[in-house]
């Protein structure tokens, strides 16, 4: 019987987390401003917010908006 919980327990953590993770990739968009305040917001999902920070794509304000630093075809390659 203590083996089954054990089971049950780790099957129930393993889907929670699967369940966390999908959440975290599909359903978490976030707004982007464009580089000047001319332009509609952007909405984004959390990877692809993820892939524009790590080729410096965006930057935070100074009243915390997430804001584009290119106007175009993004950049090609990692910042650093």
């Amino acid at each position: 019987m203590k083996q089954i919980h054990r089971i049950f327990i780790s099957a129930a953590l393993c889907l929670a987390g699967a369940l966390l993770f999908a959440y975290g990739v599909t359903s978490h968009p976030s707004a982007i401003l464009p580089e000047k305040d001319s332009g509609p917001e952007m909405i984004r999902s959390e990877p692809q917010l993820v892939k524009e920070a790590s080729i410096g794509g965006v930057r935070l304000d100074e009243s915390g908006n997430i804001r584009l630093t290119y106007t175009g075809t993004p950049p090609k390659d990692c910042a650093t």
